[in-house]
């Protein structure tokens, strides 16, 4: 089917028996936002890739959503596929149209590579998905799978949830509104399929930038990131679950003149001789050691207690599992009633065109050995292709911190706004 009107067809096989499914073909590439020239509507068509292992008998796939997608400028996004892969292969891309990554290279760039496990057969459980529409809305997404068919949730959350949120028509009205129907809708669609969503899940970091005219209220906070909204041409909204993350790098002019050093200043970068430039974290992980999460787990039933490593998990009360690592995603049916919830943290914020700005989403592949500061400076040394470095550096992170030198996926989008 084409990515068109009421959704496209889904490259995610409805019963695969996960466990062994071994996954894509990455993508790592760098690329620029389209010209005006560019064709207004890709014709974007999945192919569905038969599973080789062994299958359950799966009930009809559930419509992924009923509501009108815009027509896109261009769409890029991983490929579901469960050919084996190599210790940090690129993950498979889809681009419509098909010139769209060369066409997008001076200011958009994104690497998402299989890590390295203990088992070769699991796959690159990391997905994303970057696209505009011809009336100019962009949106950027970067999904963390999890538990046996990871794959299969973060695949089918990167091919509904874009959909839902612009299809809309709170969108135009409301998009922190948007942003909560549609978690709700991927949410029950994802609890309707053959493959396991009760112990298995996806976080996501959605953000999405539309013209000052769309309303910044409802279902999102305005925050006053690097000034307050008054002048703001755009809006950057940020709808989260899990702990994959999104910061916001502003340069000023000044700063780019003179390429002070940063320091670091709570939460922004100021350099040595000035407001050099700033870093904004954008979302706040959902985790079992942030306090209010931890709060509202336990008035869900469920608690937060240390694992046999020491690390701080979410566990049934007096139970042994679901021991998770993380407060909020899709999926993780079974861990409800321990307070997992698929509801969203969503945020507004102001963009200036004066400013010079970029854009940062990962997954915790990235930020766990990276922090925002540090990516910030290689990103404003380098330009959004320096997140192909920055991505090396954290794998090379994780090996030299595990004692059996495994290593993480890593999903990262920069992007020059």
């Amino acid at each position: 089917g084409s990515r068109g009107k009421k959704g496209r067809a889904s490259d995610v096989p409805a019963g695969v028996a996960a466990e062994e499914d071994d996954t894509h073909d990455v993508g790592d590439a760098s690329v620029a936002l389209p010209p005006p020239s560019m064709p207004t509507q890709p014709t974007h068509t999945h192919e569905q890739t038969a599973p080789t292992t062994t299958t359950t008998t799966a009930a009809p796939t559930m419509p992924i959503a009923a509501t009108d997608l815009p027509p896109l400028r261009f769409i890029i996004e991983g490929k579901f596929d469960i050919q084996p892969q190599a210790d940090f292969a690129p993950k498979a891309v889809r681009a419509e149209p098909s010139g769209a990554v060369e066409l997008l290279r001076r200011s958009l760039a994104w690497v998402c590579t299989r890590g390295r496990r203990l088992d070769d057969n699991v796959p690159n459980q990391d997905d994303f998905v970057l696209l505009q529409t011809t009336d100019g809305v962009m949106l950027f997404g970067a999904f963390d799978g999890h538990g046996q068919c990871g794959q299969e949730c973060a695949a089918f959350v990167r091919q509904s949830l874009p959909e839902c949120i612009l299809g809309l028509p709170e969108f135009r009205v409301d998009p922190g509104m948007a942003f909560r129907k549609a978690f709700n809708m991927v949410q029950a669609n994802l609890a309707q399929q053959a493959f396991d969503h009760k112990h298995s899940g996806a976080t996501a970091v959605v953000a999405v930038i539309t013209e000052a005219h769309a309303h910044a209220g409802g279902g999102g906070r305005l925050a006053t990131a690097h000034g307050g909204a008054p002048d703001a041409s755009r809006f950057l909204w940020t709808a989260h679950v899990g702990d994959s993350k999104a910061a916001l790098v502003s340069a000023s002019p000044a700063a780019a003149a003179a390429g002070g050093k940063a320091t670091d200043s709570g939460s922004d970068l100021q350099a040595n001789a000035g407001a050099s430039y700033n870093v904004t974290v954008l979302t706040s992980d959902h985790k079992p050691d942030r306090q209010s999460e931890a709060e509202r787990v336990s008035q869900c039933g469920g608690e937060v207690r240390p694992s046999n490593t020491g690390a701080m998990r979410l566990y049934g009360k007096g139970s042994p599992g679901p021991a998770l690592a993380v407060t909020r995603a899709f999926g993780d049916t079974a861990a409800t009633r321990c307070g997992v919830t698929h509801e969203p943290e969503i945020a507004c914020y102001p963009l200036k065109d004066s400013s010079e700005s970029m854009l940062v989403l990962g997954t915790d592949g990235l930020w766990v050995f990276c922090s925002p500061e540090h990516v910030a400076v290689q990103l404003l040394q380098g330009g959004v292709s320096a997140i192909h470095q920055v991505c090396a550096e954290s794998r090379q992170q994780w090996a030299d911190n595990s004692y059996n030198r495994t290593v993480d996926d890593v999903t990262a989008i920069a992007v020059a706004l």
